[in-house]
């Protein structure tokens, strides 16, 4: 399988923790400041153990988040998320945004509103209508000079004109994980060919628990899944299982190590 650049970068960074996916995975260990933040957890793929060896975790498919999303009963929420590195163009000196892609359930896992102005739909989390950013206070503040006031206004990124839709509070921000360290949060706009992608694992999901479930709970479900699909995809997701991570580390995956080898 030939791995596409932010695979790769992904898969490294799964293996080694000079960047904040395993740093990510230690922060969740701790309480994020959000409300009943014991109902977030971080979801990543097991990969067959035969094909990597000694590797715990991967990054997740599109098809296989979006089945996860659709077959789940456990989880409240759940959303796709991708660092990102925005272009930032207009000034005279090349900049760059620190980003992340995802979709309008970010903001319900994470139980935060915007200080300003909204966050992104459904329908702009398409191909064409993606053209649409929420910012971070402090990113706000310097590039515009006002939080609140830079709704509506516009910014050049990636190349393409880009409209502020909203602001998020001064408080939301943690340095050890990445989706709540970004100045920009984007909507994530996958093809139909995108959205089929099961071959390619580029992201990680973020979920909250419904009230009363617990992780253990939801793994065991994610196990289920786990099997159905590889059932479902013998040739994609054969020997791929779930696990699930909350402050108190993970809860296990089963599924990979019956079907992995």
């Amino acid at each position: 399988m030939i791995l596409p650049v932010v695979n790769i970068i992904l898969l490294y960074f799964l293996c080694f923790s000079d960047w904040p996916v395993l740093k990510e995975l230690k922060a969740s260990l701790r309480p994020l400041p959000f409300p009943e933040s014991d109902r977030i957890v971080t979801v990543l793929h097991t990969p067959p153990a035969a094909a990597f060896p000694g590797l715990k975790q991967f990054a997740v498919s599109a098809a296989n988040y979006l089945e996860w999303k659709k077959q789940n009963t456990v989880f409240e929420s759940m959303a796709v998320i991708g660092p990102r590195r925005f272009r930032l163009g207009g000034g005279g000196k090349p900049q760059v945004v620190r980003g992340t892609v995802t979709d309008p359930e970010f903001f319900q896992v994470v139980g935060t509103e915007p200080l300003a102005g909204r966050v992104f739909t459904r329908e702009e989390c398409s191909p064409g209508r993606d053209d649409v950013v929420v910012l971070s206070y402090g990113f706000a503040e310097r590039h515009f000079g006002s939080a609140k006031g830079s709704v509506g206004k516009t910014l050049e990124l990636e190349g393409r004109t880009t409209r502020v839709i909203g602001v998020m509070p001064s408080n939301f921000e943690v340095k050890s994980w990445f989706p709540a360290s970004s100045e920009a949060w984007a909507p994530i706009a996958w093809t139909p060919k995108d959205a089929a992608t099961r071959g390619n694992h580029n992201y990680l999901v973020a979920a909250r628990l419904k009230p009363g479930v617990t992780i253990q709970k939801a793994q065991s479900e994610m196990n289920v899944i786990s099997e159905r699909l590889a059932r479902d995809y013998p040739e994609e997701d054969t020997g791929w299982g779930a696990t699930s991570w909350d402050r108190q580390g993970p809860a296990g995956s089963m599924g990979s190590r019956r079907s992995g080898g």
